[in-house]
Formats: structure tokens, C-alpha cells, sequence
């Protein structure tokens, strides 16, 4: 039989031994506190989107594939793409690679049929990242680790409204 004292340490000890198993089974139930690397820390700023361009009037043209145009909405402009599949897709002008600097400007490069990073000086175009995303929005060259801002659209006869 333990004595008075020894028999308290005991339970000393397995009290602080639950609180120990406690707190490991806390920190492995919670492993929505750690940074996920598939969650962008710097996204593109929401901005309401709602309008209806006429294609018949602002862009006739849209009904071949890899055809493009540009229009004032989003965080930087919208991009309306005709895309290889056959789909209509609507874009925030805005590069998914550090969205908030002066350099986040997307373009459609007619050689490649590819959007990319970067603006305009004058007349020549400068990149910024160098990041590339094809007309899906989906990113073709890094630095940028996430799609583009695709915006909520819908085609009813040559009328294109865009949401968010």
C-alpha cells in the first residue's frame, strides 16, 4: 500500500499525463490553423460586377474562337474571351500574382493566344512577373500559383450579362 504523499504524486502524474494526451489531441483535430499552400493570401479585390454588353454592337467578331475584347467593370477592366472549346468567359483585367501592385495589368498576347502580366510604357509593353494564363484562366507560366478572376456569365441572343 502507498503511503499518503506517493499516492498523490501518482495522481499528480496521471492528471498532468491526460492533459498532455489533451492537448496533442487538440492540436491533430485542428489542422485548419496551419497555412494551406492552396489558399491565396493576396487575391483579387471584390468589386461589384453587374452589366450587359451587346455583342452585335461591341463585338460582332466574338463568334470566333481565340477572338477577344476589353471592357471597363471588375478591379481592372473585364476581358471577354471566345475560348477554343466554344465557350464565352469573362475575366477581371487583374493578374493573379500579386494583385495590388502597380504592374498587375492583363493582356491578351495575339501570338500566343495567351493572357500575360504586365503594362504598357508608352508603346512598349513591359512585364511585370512574367506570369501567363491560357483562356481558360488557368496559369500556363508561374510565378502566378493561381486562375484568374472568373466572372458569373450568361448569353441571351447577342446580349452578354456579366455578374459576381
Amino acid at each position: 500500500m502507498l503511503d499518503f504523499g506517493v499516492e498523490n504524486q501518482v495522481k499528480d502524474f496521471m492528471t498532468m499525463k491526460h492533459r498532455i494526451g489533451y492537448i496533442v489531441l487538440l492540436i491533430l483535430c485542428f489542422p485548419q490553423c496551419r497555412r494551406d499552400k492552396n489558399t491565396n493570401l493576396d487575391p483579387i479585390p471584390e468589386v461589384p460586377v453587374n452589366t450587359t454588353i451587346n455583342l452585335a454592337l461591341k463585338a460582332p467578331f466574338l463568334d470566333i474562337p481565340g477572338s477577344f475584347f476589353y471592357e471597363p467593370g471588375g478591379y481592372h477592366g473585364l476581358l471577354v474571351v471566345h475560348d477554343f472549346d466554344g465557350s464565352i468567359r469573362v475575366f477581371d483585367r487583374t493578374c493573379s500574382y500579386q494583385p495590388l501592385t502597380a504592374c498587375n495589368k492583363l493582356f491578351v498576347d495575339t501570338l500566343t493566344l495567351q493572357l500575360k502580366c504586365g503594362n504598357y510604357d508608352s508603346i512598349q509593353f513591359k512585364t511585370c512577373c512574367d506570369s501567363r494564363f491560357d483562356f481558360g484562366g488557368f496559369v500556363v507560366k508561374t510565378p502566378a500559383q493561381f486562375p484568374i478572376k472568373q466572372y458569373r456569365s450568361s448569353l441571351s441572343g447577342s446580349f452578354l450579362t456579366v455578374v459576381n
